[in-house]
């Protein structure tokens, strides 16, 4: 079976503008309804892989600092 796959990694820096916040805040709305339908593949296999995994977090490398922990969207 064939699966339709989404890669995104993005990197806005803060603080957001509102128009950017809004448009962030709704695209991970709409991953949330996508995350509902999808499947890891090779599921139970030792090949499986996490293809139902939508996370986000801060990210303070140019800080010098660590980035907090990933958050399951």
């Amino acid at each position: 079976m064939s699966h339709k796959r989404l890669f995104a990694d993005l990197a806005l820096p803060e603080p957001l503008s509102p128009a950017a916040e809004g448009r962030f805040n709704a695209a991970c709305q709409v991953l949330r309804l996508l995350k509902a339908d999808a499947v890891k593949i090779n599921e139970g296999l030792d090949n499986e892989e996490d293809t139902a995994r939508v996370v986000t977090q801060i990210c303070r490398h140019n800080e010098g600092k660590p980035c907090d922990p990933w958050e399951d969207i």
